[in-house]
């Protein structure tokens, strides 16, 4: 087997994480849960929310690299944090939120976000992602791109269609 030569980056493919059966699990559970079991009364709302929380943060950071085609170890590390960042903003200042709102507003998905700082139990997740589904973009597997864009796609608008809020 050649070795790779060591000057080269390595390469990630984020779309091949897309396919990962963590990957399509935790969306699963986020679609399930954001448009089922939310406001169903099958589980308390404790639940639902953090369980969308934990998941998204599985999801949402794969979904960016794939979406900004990253390939770095180092860029897939940004994209991760950025998306840990971004959360933390969102539930621990208002001002962040109602920015983030103003931005889903302009989106046929606009958002409703309760400022949350327990929402931050969800982060550790961030870890299982970085773990699991980063090294699962270095595997050889090509991805149809028959598969690799309806999955962008799809888990897209899992991130973005959240369930309405409770009123």
């Amino acid at each position: 087997m050649a070795k790779r030569p060591t000057h080269l980056p390595s390469t990630r493919v984020p779309q091949r994480a897309l396919l990962h059966p963590l990957w399509l699990i935790a969306l699963s559970v986020l679609v399930l849960n954001d448009h089922l079991f939310k406001g169903s009364g099958l589980l308390p709302a404790v639940v639902t929310g953090k369980l969308s929380d934990v998941v998204g943060m599985v999801v949402a950071p794969v979904l960016l690299a794939a979406l900004l085609q990253i390939r770095t170890k180092r860029a897939l590390l940004w994209a991760h944090l950025a998306t840990g960042g971004v959360f933390a903003a969102i539930n621990l200042s208002p001002l962040a939120a109602q920015g983030f709102e103003a931005m889903t507003a302009l989106t046929p998905f606009p958002w409703a976000i309760v400022v949350d700082p327990t929402d931050l139990i969800a982060l550790p997740a961030l870890a299982l992602s970085w773990l699991v589904l980063t090294p699962a973009m270095r595997r050889p597997t090509p991805v149809p791109r028959w598969l690799a864009i309806p999955a962008m796609g799809f888990g897209a608008l899992a991130c973005m269609a959240t369930s309405p809020p409770e009123e």
